[in-house]
């Protein structure tokens, strides 16, 4: 929200604010018991009981309804609170539909692989973040100056380091026309830096420096 242009949330535009947080243990469980509503699941203690019986056995609904709720707090307390979105939540319940034993007993471990793949990922962009970082200051002193690649007209090239063993002369910017010795291919600030100064300054008016 503090993203958002305050033109965007005057009154009138927006009357009410209502803040989303990650879920709840409580919202977790209620999340269960929404996605595994007694009537369309088959829990698998009766699917163990028709086996047993060799015939379809259907538990009452008070003690299904006994079961399921059992389980969503099994599943609920293996959420952390405000660590997850119910988006998450419903991603994972999703990979165990109509499975609601299975979803309360595989929670803990889901929980533990996703807050491992976080940390994996974190780590990995805060070394993203600090190769920029490194690679941005070992370019500083080029963009500073410190190495300079200048030529003549003859069309030789030389690299120097140190911007001291360059023989230089400062001129201002709208002189460089009158320079015809030599060409330039790097300027500092307002100032040109140009090779061999003797000739340059010769070439230029008197008014020129």
């Amino acid at each position: 929200m503090d993203r958002l242009d305050p033109a965007l949330l005057r009154p009138g535009r927006i009357d009410m604010k209502i803040q989303y947080k990650l879920a709840t243990k409580a919202q977790a469980a209620a999340l269960f018991l929404r996605f595994y509503p007694i009537a369309q699941i088959t829990l698998q203690i009766e699917k163990q009981l028709s086996l047993d019986a060799e015939k379809s056995t259907i538990l009452g609904e008070t003690e299904k309804a006994a079961i399921v709720h059992a389980l969503s707090e099994k599943f609920a307390e293996s959420i952390p609170d405000h660590e997850f979105s119910t988006a998450e939540l419903q991603g994972y319940l999703l990979s165990c539909k109509r499975e609601p034993e299975k979803a309360a007993a595989g929670a803990s471990l889901w929980v533990e692989e996703e807050i491992s793949q976080r940390n994996e990922r974190k780590q990995r962009e805060e070394q993203r973040i600090k190769t920029q970082q490194e690679k941005k200051a070992s370019l500083e002193p080029r963009q500073l100056g410190r190495h300079v690649r200048f030529g003549n007209v003859t069309g030789g090239t030389q690299d120097v380091e140190n911007i001291s063993a360059i023989p230089t002369a400062i001129v201002p910017k709208p002189s460089l026309t009158a320079v015809k010795a030599n060409s330039v291919e790097m300027l500092t600030g307002d100032k040109a830096l140009i090779h061999n100064p003797q000739a340059s300054v010769n070439a230029l008016p008197s008014n020129g420096i």
